[in-house]
């Protein structure tokens, strides 16, 4: 879906002057962190941060103009920018293609409280694997439209699938959480992190049903709870579940 962000600027700048806002973000590299501005209203586009001032991220050192998104209202007892939750507002003229140089602009700032609200809610950081179980009906009669192998490419990647599961949920969270396949022993793999599961009947009825079905079997023929397997499992269903639960 789009993301939409409301701000008067001209309770912020002078209205004369055309502005645009980026979020301020921060990606954590393994060996480097580089801040970066996204644009929400161009489809979330990134761009670099370039020449930042020696005092950043300390917007009193920045002597730096801060506000409340939603009123416009005038805030001073933040101490730094924060990743995510603060977007600077910039006059056009000195946005570039490809980068935001801080060298020929002094932007303001916004704090969007409903993010930093959202954000801090956010407890799941790290690495964590993914078991996905392709699900067949009985004798195989049923199954995804995509194979085990296109599944495993669809999620992971896997060097063939450059916009897959994984990497959307590394760009859109700037490596907060990533995900790799799950590799356990107990696992008999149809292709990287896929399992594949023949059901004893037919699919039909309601996803929550064929949920509790899949459930039941994969525990006995692991031996232990999936939960006791993976951080995380996925159910992919062939045609014949209702889309409700």
């Amino acid at each position: 879906g789009s993301l939409e962000v409301d701000v008067d600027l001209s309770k912020v700048i002078k209205p004369d002057i055309e502005q645009e806002k980026c979020l301020v973000v921060l990606r954590i590299a393994p060996d480097t962190k580089e801040w970066r501005c996204m644009f929400l209203d161009q489809g979330a586009k990134i761009v670099d941060l370039e020449n930042l001032p020696d005092s950043w991220p300390s917007l009193k050192k920045m002597n730096a103009q801060v506000f409340e998104l939603a009123s416009g209202s005038r805030v001073s007892n933040e101490d730094e920018v924060i990743s995510g939750e603060f977007f600077m507002l910039l006059e056009t003229t000195k946005v570039e293609k490809d980068s935001v140089d801080l060298k020929k602009t002094v932007p303001s700032f916004a704090l969007d409280a409903n993010r930093r609200l959202r954000q801090r809610r956010l407890q799941v950081t790290g690495n964590k694997n993914v078991l996905v179980i392709r699900v067949k009906g009985a004798n195989g009669a049923q199954q995804t439209t995509s194979t085990a192998q296109g599944l495993s490419d669809n999620i992971f990647g896997n060097g063939v699938d450059t916009v897959n599961l994984v990497e959307r949920y590394a760009s859109c969270s700037f490596d907060r959480i990533t995900f790799s396949p799950n590799t356990d022993s107990r696992v008999t793999f149809a292709a990287t992190g896929v399992k594949e599961l023949t059901l004893s009947q037919t699919v039909s009825g309601t996803a929550k049903s064929i949920e509790d079905l899949v459930t039941a079997q994969l525990t006995t023929e692991l031996g232990v709870s999936a939960n006791n397997v993976a951080n995380y499992v996925i159910y992919c269903f062939p045609s014949g579940a209702a889309i409700f639960l």
